[in-house]
């Protein structure tokens, strides 16, 4: 059954937020709260939302549910309004505030004995990016979105909210393009086999050892990755001074006295490097000048 959403506050939270749910949810109504006119004629122009208002207190009679992405002062301050509107029965109200007591005691204290249902939550998520401007559908990929509800939340109610949700915490639909794109690509390289089209092969496999070659396979996630070497030095005075001695002039990273049991690990001492030519120089240079075990891992 379609429903109507109520988001009250259009920033990066919010927008994205309503990005998700109309794409999990295309047959709900979402309507969009916001002072700043700039910000809901974005969420209007981008399709986050169906309606907008700068009025908080006219679309809430309309909403099944009302989230409220706001700063916490605003939040408390709509929670004490909500209180006093004709709202549907069962309405769910829930936030995305970061501090929970305050927002939860003002829950307890201005909607007890009113026939809505609160659940506080916090998604936990976020860019350097603000504004209704930088929403992205997959801001919440992968990332927890915790449910702090009342003592007297129904579970009924918590389903609700992940029916809600929890298509924005997956990247499904990413995945499923990514392998539809990878059936098409073996589908004409076989179709290439199936004519005997060298040339359709050759250039298929030549772009793929290209793509290869010029990927950045030593970083991950964008940060450099380091290259570890591991140490089994014995328990003397000095022995780490002359590890570095001998590797005066190589560019280290880190360096990790390991204080596991050693029948577990490769070594005791632990040197990171910023790439693989300081790597294999420090090897070497420990290898020629001590007795001591060298492991790269």
């Amino acid at each position: 059954m379609a429903k109507t959403i109520y988001i009250a506050g259009l920033g990066l939270i919010g927008a994205s937020m309503a990005l998700g749910i109309k794409r999990d949810h295309p047959d709900y109504e979402i309507l969009g709260y916001n002072r700043s006119q700039a910000s809901r004629d974005i969420a209007l122009k981008k399709g986050m939302i169906d309606r907008a208002t700068d009025d908080f207190a006219s679309f809430a009679p309309l909403a099944d549910v009302i989230i409220l992405t706001l700063p916490i002062k605003q939040t408390i301050a709509f929670i004490k309004e909500l209180a006093d509107l004709d709202l549907k029965e069962g309405v769910i109200i829930s936030d995305a505030g970061s501090t929970k007591s305050a927002i939860v005691e003002a829950a307890e204290e201005y909607l007890a004995g009113k026939p809505v249902r609160f659940v506080g939550a916090h998604p936990m998520a976020g860019s350097h990016k603000t504004g209704a401007a930088s929403a992205d559908v997959n801001l919440f990929e992968n990332a927890y979105y915790i449910f702090t509800p009342l003592r007297l939340t129904s579970p009924d109610t918590l389903e609700e909210m992940k029916d809600l949700l929890s298509g924005l915490l997956s990247n499904r639909e990413t995945i499923l393009d990514r392998i539809e794109d990878f059936k098409e690509r073996l589908d004409e390289i076989g179709q290439a086999m199936t004519k005997g089209d060298e040339e359709q092969i050759w250039n298929f496999f030549n772009q793929a050892r290209e793509q290869r070659q010029a990927m950045e396979i030593h970083k991950r996630g964008g940060v450099d990755s380091s290259y570890d070497l591991y140490v089994d030095v014995p328990d003397e005075e000095d022995v780490i001074l002359r590890i570095l001695e001998l590797l005066r002039g190589t560019s280290l990273v880190n360096i990790h006295i390991n204080e596991e049991n050693r029948e577990d690990v490769h070594g005791i001492l632990q040197i990171s490097f910023k790439n693989a030519q300081d790597l294999e120089r420090a090897e070497r240079l420990i290898t020629e000048n001590t007795d001591y075990t060298v492991v790269i891992k």
